[in-house]
């Protein structure tokens, strides 16, 4: 395993990829919003607000519980690849049953017209189970995180400017606020291997059991925000 980056270096690492989270929008929005118009960028929230909403179903808080047990055992290899392939075989049921809600959604009347925008918006939920962002999290692999996700915004920020020429590219703004998770979530799923084998060994009913036994305020904090996003889209919707 590599050694543990110093607690100031991942610092350092986090704080630049916060600042860029928030130096980036700061020059696509306004760009977006002059060339797209209120209303363009306004469906394009709208969208990702949807999605997102099965993005926190598909998680299942996940990320928090694999963070905070895979620490414990990110030394040992084969602990930490039957733990990962654990984790990751939670993650892509919940993410199967988010995208049967998903599928379901699409053909409810309010979402009429908004069906091509909420399937390429839709791609950010699959490609962030494929991604397992906690793996590199616990492993403290901050260096990667930092350069992979500034790499992404660059590209997606250069795409933005090519594609995205009048009130008619909604759909390509959609694809490129998606850019990033889908690009960061593909990297990630290769570099994976460098670190874990998934389903080297099998994964039994009795261990996932484990894992849900301590899940249990994770899902009650899930279901909570679920009920109370409920209203917010409702009222954006209007």
């Amino acid at each position: 395993m590599k050694e543990v980056k110093s607690i100031k270096f991942n610092f350092i690492m986090n704080l630049i990829r916060v600042l860029m989270t928030i130096v980036f929008p700061l020059i696509t929005y306004p760009y977006a919003t002059r060339v797209l118009n209120s209303a363009g960028v306004g469906r394009a929230a709208y969208v990702a607000s949807i999605v997102s909403y099965f993005q926190l179903v598909a998680s299942f808080g996940v990320n928090n519980y694999a963070i905070t047990e895979g620490a414990k055992i990110r030394d040992d290899k084969a602990k930490l690849n039957k733990f990962a392939s654990e984790m990751f075989f939670i993650n892509l049921v919940f993410t199967v049953l988010a995208y049967i809600g998903f599928a379901g959604a699409l053909f409810l009347p309010k979402f009429d017209g908004y069906e091509m925008l909420l399937l390429i918006s839709s791609s950010t939920v699959l490609f962030t189970t494929l991604g397992m962002e906690w793996l590199y999290e616990l492993l403290e692999e901050y260096e990667y995180i930092t350069i992979r996700s500034v790499i992404f915004q660059v590209v997606a920020l250069v795409m933005l400017f090519v594609l995205v020429r009048n009130e008619g590219d909604v759909a390509w703004y959609v694809a490129l606020t998606a850019v990033s998770t889908v690009g960061s979530g593909v990297l990630n799923f290769i570099h994976s291997r460098h670190y874990i084998h998934l389903f080297e060994t099998r994964v039994h009913w009795a261990d996932i059991k484990v894992h849900m036994n301590r899940w249990y305020i994770c899902l009650a904090f899930r279901l909570h925000l679920l009920f109370i996003s409920i209203p917010i889209l409702q009222c954006w919707d209007g």
